[in-house]
């Protein structure tokens, strides 16, 4: 039982594994790009191999470097919470791989393979540790919704504009903001 000063919002994401945003200081945070790297290499060296077996070797490679990378990740998410005495709040992604009009293959197949949940639990236990406070709420709409004025507003790939407001912002910040 911490008394906490701020809120440490983290939004996970396929082109950024994690953006956070604290309370205290508006500073910015992205992380993950080195997941996106790997994870798009190994796809595209895994369509050359000619057998089952060296697929499998590569896919366990792969899945070391990624765990790797999530614990990096996490480690840092917790120590920036630790530091600033601030609680986390990770987005509850119930539903992201269901099928959607309009996804194209490879969209749904970079969030059908996406480590989500891991990070989730990597980040839980690390605060755990640490004593910091994790709270998950539903990420639904948060990255569609204006975090300046709340109306519904456009993404396209990775900026949100609002028609509203004329806000126009990275679309993980302002998932993260939400």
């Amino acid at each position: 039982d911490r008394k906490t000063s701020s809120v440490l919002a983290v939004d996970l994401g396929v082109h950024n594994a994690a953006t956070t945003v604290n309370s205290a200081d508006k500073q910015v945070r992205f992380y993950g790009r080195n997941i996106r790297k790997v994870r798009g290499h190994y796809y595209h060296l895994r369509r050359t191999l000619p057998n089952r077996k060296a697929v499998k070797k590569v896919g366990r490679h792969e899945q070391r470097i990624v765990t790797h990378e999530l614990h990096i990740i996490s480690k840092a998410i917790v120590e920036e919470a630790s530091a600033k005495n601030s609680i986390i709040v990770v987005g509850k992604l119930k539903g992201i791989r269901r099928s959607k009009k309009g996804q194209s293959r490879r969209t749904k197949r970079k969030i059908a393979g996406f480590p989500f949940f891991k990070l989730t639990q990597f980040i839980k236990y690390k605060a755990a540790w640490k004593g910091v406070p994790v709270l998950e709420i539903s990420e639904a709409y948060t990255s569609v919704m204006c975090s300046r004025c709340g109306s519904r507003g456009v993404r396209v790939r990775g900026l949100f504009r609002c028609p509203e407001c004329g806000c126009s912002l990275n679309a993980d910040l302002n998932g993260a903001r939400n």
